[in-house]
């Protein structure tokens, strides 16, 4: 008996880019059951990406007729836009060492920038500039010595200078340090300030020097929610 195997492809779009000469083919979402990961073709729709920014111009947002959000920046990428779930990505720790306040919690003042193409993330005010509004992972992670035996330190995640997400508790038994790290899903608006701040325990808890590894934070932009 003769029989076959029914492929489902996954829906594609038709992207136009006039700061390119190609015409992309892009899934406009994850395989299905079954997908073969073959072409099926294009669904129809065809999404005109703005032309490209201009150089010195300021980072700048596009929503497509689908919903999905793109950025540029003039100096980006020659301007070009993005996919913003492919290009909000940051990640900033800290590198000098710093001595974590007992109360009230405070920024972390992380002082080095490993990723931020779009420059998403301010120094002056230890803070996060978003630039789509969406759903966005933030990420902590800290190692700090506490100079005592026994000693504990709080994370949190503040949007606009209020808590959203809280990590309580976090105990060392050595004063050589330990490490903990959290993470949270965030609802943003475009132009909110995302802010990681923590406390610890004893004045004696610090950040120490050379440990950028290990005291770090990322932002990531998972999309439209």
């Amino acid at each position: 008996m003769s029989g076959y195997i029914n492929v489902v492809s996954r829906t594609q779009h038709i992207i136009v880019d006039p700061g390119s000469s190609a015409i992309a083919v892009i899934n406009a979402g994850p395989p299905r059951s079954g997908d073969s990961g073959g072409s099926g073709g294009s669904d129809g729709i065809v999404i005109t990406l703005p032309p490209p920014l201009t150089s010195g111009s300021p980072l700048q947002a596009f929503t497509d007729s689908t919903g999905e959000a793109w950025i540029a920046k003039g100096d980006v990428n020659g301007g070009k836009w993005k996919r913003a779930r492919d290009a909000i990505h940051c990640r900033v720790c800290r590198s000098a060492v710093w001595s974590i306040p007992v109360n009230p919690p405070v920024p972390l003042p992380w002082d080095t920038i490993n990723n931020d193409l779009f420059g998403l993330y301010v120094l002056a005010s230890n803070s996060f500039v978003i630039p789509v509004s969406g759903v966005y992972r933030v990420t902590i992670k800290m190692a700090p010595s506490g100079g005592v035996s026994a000693y504990y330190w709080q994370m949190s995640i503040a949007v606009n200078g209020g808590a959203r997400d809280t990590n309580y508790g976090q105990f060392g038994s050595s004063p050589n340090g330990m490490d903990d790290l959290m993470t949270g899903s965030i609802v943003c608006n475009a132009g909110d300030l995302v802010t990681t701040l923590t406390r610890g325990s004893t004045a004696a808890c610090s950040i120490p020097i050379g440990t950028s590894d290990r005291n770090f934070a990322e932002l990531d932009y998972l999309g439209t929610g």
